[in-house]
């Protein structure tokens, strides 16, 4: 008599059914939001097993990984890009849909960082908003700075940060929306167009669209231009589960699953919808003064410049590979990018069409000044963007890696999405699934297990081909509290 076959697949999914132990309502209702009940398995088991370990290499420093370009070759690759907007349909891609809660902690919570409350009352009247005070009828600076946050006044502490002001020209004042506008138009004008990308929240589309309407048109007439700006949201069907302690499905407070928004990663399908070729990514709070444009827009057509660069290479070569070409061609091909790029390449035909037909991207990475954590580290043979997270600290060989990590990611991107036939590539083809971050946080006074997709710039883009050149920290001006916009690159002194 024949054993029945066990089919392991059936198996462990019945398994996973029994211990998540969803009701056919949930799952009903998870399908009404796109996720299927396969999907919520899988991030059980992640949250279960964690991320898999990388297999971290060393640091990316200049000479192997990453690029220093000299000055000599700033022409160059300024004048490539130049030409390759004529040609290319460019857009910036901005996440924005980040809350400024978090600029605004030692506001709501004083005792957490009395030195940096201390310098913001200090510094009030410096603040770029602050004009927007004067209808106020506050003597107190608790009940100033309760202007600032709450709904009644500023609402600051509850608006995305691309409506916080950032900047202050003479009586014009600038959000950070509005002068991520004023900085992308000087380098992706093109055909007299110039595309913007902004990912927000649905709850502040109508806010932001209101704001901008009239930016825009003001900006249109004055530099002869059209502004085509598009929003998309982060997608529902990105969102995640959690796990309490026990192992649970951790479900909120009306006994309904919990789903928390799956990080940044979740990006890529926002990314992947987009139809322009060549795409810009840098993040909202990531801009400076007018003063400081010319210097990061140089350094904007620099990194546009060597990925077109790039792309002409690769391009030229997988048309090549569409013949049969000989071993000793083959051999040339593979050696331009170890030569080049340290790249380690596969020598036959069919694999290095595989290995080079893919999305490209060109980083700038910024000189780590005492900042240890992630940023371009080699995985394998293939450079990456590593955050700390994902790293085992404990190990004495990450150890050394960290301290002998030359640069830092200031997540500034330039992304050709397109192959060489000018066909769209699906960009999840190319992430790596296992490179997901699994995190604790607190929910109703329990901590809780959540799982975040692999970052966009990290696992998503894992298996892009990746190219690092160092660029220089006054292209890099975040504000993570409202205290940065005391710097010189944001406040007029």
């Amino acid at each position: 008599m024949r054993l029945p076959v066990f089919k392991w697949e059936v198996l462990l999914t019945d398994l996973l059914s029994n211990r998540m132990n969803l009701t056919k309502q949930e799952i009903n209702k998870l399908n009404d939001s796109g996720i299927s009940e396969s999907t919520i398995q899988k991030q059980f088991l992640k949250l279960v097993n964690g991320p898999a370990n990388l297999d971290l290499k060393r640091a990316c420093v200049i000479g192997d990984g990453i690029e220093k370009i000299s000055v000599a070759d700033f022409d160059t690759y300024q004048s490539i890009y130049q030409k390759g907007v004529l040609k290319n349909v460019i857009s910036i891609f901005t996440p924005a849909s980040g809350a400024a809660t978090r600029m605004f902690k030692h506001l709501l919570n004083p005792e957490s960082n009395p030195d940096l409350y201390g310098a913001f009352i200090k510094n009030l009247e410096r603040f770029a908003f602050f004009h927007e005070m004067e209808r106020m009828n506050k003597s107190s600076i608790e009940e100033k700075v309760q202007f600032i946050l709450n709904p009644e006044g500023l609402n600051y502490a509850k608006l995305p940060k691309a409506l916080i002001s950032f900047h202050k020209y003479g009586n014009e004042v600038l959000k950070a929306i509005d002068e991520q506008l004023v900085e992308g138009i000087a380098y992706i004008n093109s055909d007299s167009k110039c595309r913007f990308h902004f990912t927000i929240s649905p709850e502040h589309e109508n806010l932001i669209k209101t704001h901008l309407a009239p930016i825009i048109k003001a900006l249109e007439v004055t530099h002869e231009i059209e502004i085509l700006v598009e929003y998309s949201f982060q997608e529902s069907y990105t969102d995640t589960i959690a796990l309490q302690p026990n192992g649970e499905l951790v479900r909120d407070e009306m006994g309904e699953l919990l789903l928390r928004p799956g990080g940044h990663g979740s990006l890529i399908y926002n990314l992947n919808g987009m139809e322009s070729n060549i795409v810009f990514i840098k993040n909202i709070d990531n801009i400076a003064r007018k003063e400081l444009h010319p210097r990061v827009i140089q350094y904007k057509r620099i990194i546009g410049g060597y990925l077109m660069d790039i792309q002409t290479r690769v391009f030229d070569i997988l048309r090549e590979l569409e013949v049969e070409v000989s071993a000793n061609r083959l051999e040339d091909m593979v050696a331009l990018f170890e030569r080049n790029w340290n790249l380690k390449l596969p020598s036959s035909q069919d694999e290095l069409i595989l290995a080079l037909n893919k999305p490209i991207r060109v980083c700038g990475m910024v000189k780590n000044e005492g900042k240890a954590g992630g940023g371009p580290f080699w995985v394998g043979d293939t450079p990456q963007i590593v955050e700390s997270a994902q790293m085992n600290t404990s190990l004495p060989e990450v150890k050394d890696m960290l301290v002998k990590a030359s640069h830092f990611n200031p997540v500034d991107l330039v992304c050709g999405i397109k192959n060489y036939k000018d066909e769209k590539f699906n960009l999840l083809d190319f992430t790596d699934d296992q490179s997901f971050f699994v995190s604790e946080k607190s929910y109703l006074g329990q901590e809780i297990k959540v799982l975040e997709h692999p970052g966009l710039w990290n696992g998503a883009m894992a298996n892009w081909l990746t190219f690092f050149i160092e660029v220089p920290v006054v292209t890099f001006n975040p504000v993570k509290t409202v205290n940065d916009l005391l710097l010189p690159s944001h406040c007029d002194l």
